[in-house]
């Protein structure tokens, strides 16, 4: 019996040897979706065996080799390595715009939703009085912080530094940032958003984007206010209401909306009547009466909109997002006259992000 025990120990591999074979085999799968400089790996994937490196997060170190944990890419600095996941909450860093939902006005500060672990704060010391005084807070002043931002407004800001518990403290001390008005909101996961020199960027046919750090990103116009154009827009086009409605589910403001069990009938702020059909799918509308300069404000609306579906569409693809990409999905979209319902269809997903894919910058995460 002794005989056939050893014979079994040298004839069947031992489950660390097993382990390890496993590892090789991850190891070769790991190098194989390295590309432009991202190597993409899953939890058991051997990252390097080499010696001198420093464990950094999403990894572990096992045998003298060091394993990755998490689904992610791969980062180096200098000899740290750590694992970035692609789907995880967003971890701010000291300078990142961000852009977030006000939830709480507290004393002295308010709760911001950033798509973070924790709730972002932000202080009453930290904001830009109206008309840029310069002065110290006063007791009146915290009477009147829903004056300045109330729960649910949206802003865009700048991480200042964190709290010993790791909440982030934000600051808008900057005509940059503030409270967020007339325009459309998306969100994308954080990893996606490229960081850049800049991440509120204005494109030259006059629509502007902040690429918040954390997923969040907002779209308005450059030169009008979005409620100037949103007030008067015309909705006699089916695809426009859609594409609206999928980015908004809220009636805008200047807009009242009276329902019936029939009909939906739309008053804007001009006095424009239309009756729009109550069904769900939403694609009867009848316009009353459309100035003739509906049409260049409707051809604002629709580049807003694309730019959305731009950005929604390149999340799909898992692509990163930023200003050259945004760009480059619009400018297909329009050379290859994609409706903006269509550009949400997966069957056109793949041809609008098909020059994006041929950038280097671009690679997919």
């Amino acid at each position: 019996s002794s005989r056939d025990e050893r014979m079994a120990e040298v004839l069947l591999p031992t489950s660390a040897e097993q382990e390890r074979e496993r590892r090789k085999q991850h190891t070769d799968g790991a190098e194989a979706v390295k590309t432009a400089g991202y190597t993409v790996v899953v939890p058991g994937d051997v990252i390097t065996a080499e010696t001198g490196f420093l464990r950094g997060h999403g990894t572990i170190v096992d045998d003298g080799q060091l394993i990755a944990t998490v689904s992610g890419v791969v980062e180096r600095v200098n000899k740290l390595i750590c694992v970035r996941p692609l789907r995880a909450r967003y971890q701010g860093e000291v300078g990142d715009v961000v852009v977030g939902r006000i939830i709480e006005v507290g004393q002295g500060r308010w709760k911001v939703d950033v798509n973070a672990r924790m709730n972002a704060i932000l202080l009453l010391s930290s904001i830009n009085l109206p008309g840029g005084v310069q002065r110290k807070r006063t007791y009146m002043d915290e009477l009147n912080m829903r004056s300045f931002y109330k729960e649910n407004d949206l802003i865009s800001a700048e991480v200042h530094s964190f709290f010993q518990d790791g909440s982030m403290s934000l600051h808008t001390r900057s005509q940059r940032y503030g409270k967020l008005l007339n325009g459309i909101f998306t969100r994308v996961p954080s990893a996606l958003v490229k960081r850049c020199k800049s991440h509120i960027h204005a494109f030259d046919f006059g629509v502007t984007v902040v690429f918040g750090n954390n997923g969040y990103v907002w779209i308005y116009p450059t030169a009008d206010p979005i409620g100037t154009v949103l007030a008067d827009a015309p909705t006699d086009d089916p695809q426009l209401l859609v594409a609206l409605g999928s980015a908004s589910q809220a009636p805008a403001a200047g807009i009242s909306v009276a329902t019936s069990e029939s009909t939906t009938v739309v008053t804007s702020a001009g006095g424009v009547t239309r009756v729009v059909s109550s069904a769900k799918t939403a694609t009867a509308v009848v316009p009353v009466a459309v100035p003739a300069s509906q049409a260049t404000k409707l051809a604002a609306w629709e580049r807003l909109v694309r730019v959305r579906n731009s950005v929604a569409v390149l999340a799909e693809q898992n692509m990163a997002v930023f200003p050259a990409s945004v760009l480059a999905v619009f400018n297909a979209s329009v050379a290859q006259c994609v409706s903006l319902k269509d550009m949400l269809n997966p069957k056109f997903s793949q041809a609008l992000t098909a020059a994006t894919r041929e950038r280097p910058t671009a690679t997919p995460l």
